[in-house]
C-alpha cells in the first residue's frame, strides 16, 4: 500500500510542489494518477488555493459521476451526491475539521491524517457508507493547506449506529494510526437517553465545572456527581467526557 509520504515525494520531485491552477502540468498530473491507481481504487487531489479537484480516481463506483465529470463539476456536485440526512451535519464536521487542524503545531499538521464518514450516492444509485480520508500533503508559509489527497473505503458492511464520525490521528514508526481527536455526530438530533438533571450536569461540565464545584452547586454529593458522569459516558457510549459535550453540542443539547 502506497502511504501518503509516498505521495508527498513523488509529487515534490513531479512538480516541486506547484499545484497552482495556473501552473499545472498535465504531464505531471497523468504520471501521479497512473502512479496511485496502483494502490487506490477511489481518490480525489484537491488544490485548496482555488478548491478545484485536480483529478479523480473512481475505480469502484462509490460515487456517481465518473472521473472526468468529478473534476468537470467541482466540489458543489460532489456534495450533491451526500445523503440528504447527512448533509445538516457536514457543515459542523468542516467546523471542527478546521479546528483541530489549526490546533496542531504547524510543523506536524502534514504528518495527520482525517478520517471521517459519510453516505454517498454510487453509479448503481444506492448509497453507501464510506470512510474519507485526508491527507494535507502541502501547506503554505501560514499552516494553511494548499493540497490534499483523500482516499474512501466502503465501510458498509461493518458500519454500527447512524452516526457519522470523524477521527484525526497519525500513524506511528509500526504503521499504528494513533487516534488524537474523536467528533460523533448522530443523525438522529436528540440525546433522550440522558434525564433532565445529567444534561444540566452536562451544561455544566461543557462550561469548564469540576465535579466538586458542579456538586457544591447542585447540592449533591462528590460521589454522586462522579457516578452521574460515569453513567452518562455509558449511555453516549462517550469514551471522554470532552467527546460527550461535543456530541451534546452537535445534537443541540447545550
Amino acid at each position: 500500500m502506497i502511504q501518503p509520504s509516498d505521495i508527498k515525494q513523488f509529487i515534490a520531485k513531479s512538480e516541486s510542489n506547484n499545484f497552482c491552477r495556473q501552473n499545472q502540468n498535465p504531464d505531471n498530473l497523468l504520471d501521479i494518477k497512473s502512479y496511485l491507481k496502483k494502490s487506490y481504487h477511489t481518490c480525489l487531489l484537491i488544490d485548496h488555493s482555488t478548491m478545484d479537484f485536480l483529478f479523480a480516481i473512481n475505480e469502484r463506483g462509490y460515487f456517481k459521476n465518473n472521473p472526468d465529470e468529478i473534476v468537470r463539476l467541482g466540489l458543489n456536485a460532489a456534495l450533491e451526491l451526500i445523503h440528504p440526512d447527512d448533509l445538516p451535519r457536514q457543515s459542523q464536521i468542516f467546523s471542527d475539521y478546521l479546528k483541530i487542524y489549526n490546533s496542531i503545531p504547524m510543523h506536524e499538521r502534514k504528518s495527520f491524517t482525517f478520517c471521517n464518514e459519510f453516505r454517498c450516492r454510487g453509479k448503481d444509485d444506492k448509497y453507501r457508507w464510506l470512510l474519507q480520508s485526508v491527507n494535507f500533503i502541502s501547506t503554505n508559509e501560514k499552516g494553511a493547506p494548499t493540497l490534499s489527497f483523500s482516499s474512501y473505503t466502503d465501510i458498509t458492511a461493518m458500519k454500527i449506529g447512524d452516526c457519522m464520525n470523524l477521527y484525526v490521528g497519525k500513524y506511528d514508526s509500526l504503521g499504528e494510526y494513533k487516534i488524537r481527536n474523536t467528533c460523533k455526530y448522530p443523525l438522529k438530533n436528540d440525546l433522550r437517553m440522558l434525564s433532565s438533571k445529567e444534561i444540566k450536569i452536562l451544561k455544566m461540565i461543557s462550561e469548564g465545572m469540576l465535579s466538586k464545584h458542579i456538586a457544591e452547586k447542585l447540592n449533591l454529593s462528590f460521589h454522586t456527581i462522579n457516578t452521574h458522569r460515569r453513567n452518562m459516558l455509558k449511555k453516549t457510549k462517550c469514551n471522554t467526557s470532552s467527546e460527550m459535550v461535543n456530541l451534546a453540542r452537535n445534537c443541540g443539547v447545550i
